[in-house]
């Protein structure tokens, strides 16, 4: 066995083995028997920093992957799990999404497995690399729009429900963050001064904001299971831009459709007229889409938008996650404000 250390280049290194702990390396060993493994450190982990790595064996990769132990990493990994056994059947889902994998050895918990505090997945690999926003062209909105209706096609045939939706009372409780976040004006700072005027029109239109999420809240929406974090990051694509896999089902979820569209739609730097565009394909793909006005999607774009912006200004003017994670807060937030200004409907 070996290990490499991968660049966002796909090129690589050889480094020394005891990169992985003892118990990692005992616990793959044990897994893949005496057969010969080699491990690539992919250099862009998520947002954690935890680390991810690709296991090639035998003719076959693998995705393994590091999750902060807690509650909550062990709910997303057993509901991407549930997920995927349940679409096992979908054409769709034989390459869009990463399978995960049980540890092989008595183990309790087959799903993951805990050393030195951390929880460790193995999953399929899926090749692609993330969709870097200087890619993006209509184009590819128009395909990935397409993309999306057939994949709620599939969806909605595994489980459907009418009723109330989660994802609008949790935007009612995220306008409380716009209200209670702090207002750094920094004229020098062009994304602090940026931040503070997307926040501060944010509370100007908050009386509006509560009164159409709450008259939404008392409706019934058709809803079926949807990913929920549709982040371009998330989206795997090849050189020519044709998307290969969704690789995070973490918070995925039985919701509204409209979340997966507005998510999607939202990171791709998106004018009116490409939203329009989108709404357009979107339908044509799935008439019977439970999408409502193209109004209602830009309005809970600019919510949830303004509501990201909020979190992650208080990411910002926290010390401890400035010194983990400056460069990384930065780059979202000057994200999140670009899509503020493309989302004014004024």
């Amino acid at each position: 066995m070996r290990c490499t250390r991968t660049t966002q280049g796909r090129s690589s290194r050889t480094v020394e083995v005891n990169m992985l702990s003892v118990q990692l390396r005992s616990r793959l060993a044990r897994h893949f028997g005496t057969a010969d493994w080699q491990a690539d450190l992919i250099e862009k982990p998520g947002f954690s920093g935890l680390p991810i790595y690709r296991i090639r064996c035998e003719g076959q990769q693998f995705a393994l992957r590091a999750w902060q132990n807690s509650p909550s990493s062990t709910i997303k990994v057993e509901h991407w799990d549930h997920v995927v056994t349940h679409l096992s059947g979908s054409t769709l889902n034989r390459y869009l999404f990463p399978r995960i994998e049980k540890w092989r050895g008595d183990i309790e918990f087959p799903l993951f497995h805990t050393i030195d505090d951390v929880l460790w997945t193995l999953a399929s690999w899926m090749e692609g690399a993330p969709l870097l926003a200087e890619r993006i062209s209509e184009p590819i909105r128009i395909q990935l729009s397409e993309r999306l209706a057939m994949l709620h096609r599939e969806t909605a045939t595994v489980h459907s429900c009418l009723g109330r939706s989660l994802a609008i009372q949790e935007r009612m409780d995220g306008l409380k963050s716009i209200v209670g976040t702090s207002l750094n004006r920094t004229p020098s700072d062009p994304i602090r001064w940026n931040c503070f005027a997307a926040l501060l029109q944010a509370q100007k239109e908050l009386p509006f904001w509560e009164k159409f999420l709450r008259r939404e809240s008392h409706c019934d929406h058709k809803q079926h299971w949807i990913v929920r974090d549709l982040w371009r990051d998330n989206l795997l694509v090849g050189d020519d831009c044709q998307l290969l896999s969704i690789v995070d089902l973490g918070a995925s979820r039985v919701e509204w459709p409209v979340f997966d569209f507005i998510r999607l739609i939202g990171s791709l730097k998106s004018s009116m007229t490409s939203w329009s565009n989108a709404y357009e394909t979107y339908q044509s793909f799935l008439p019977s889409s439970t999408l409502p006005e193209l109004a209602v999607c830009l309005m809970l774009h600019r919510i949830s938008t303004a509501i990201a912006i909020a979190y992650w200004n208080d990411r910002l003017q926290n010390v401890e996650q400035q010194s983990l994670y400056r460069n990384r807060i930065l780059t979202r937030m000057s994200e999140l404000l670009d899509t503020w200004d493309s989302c004014d409907m004024s």
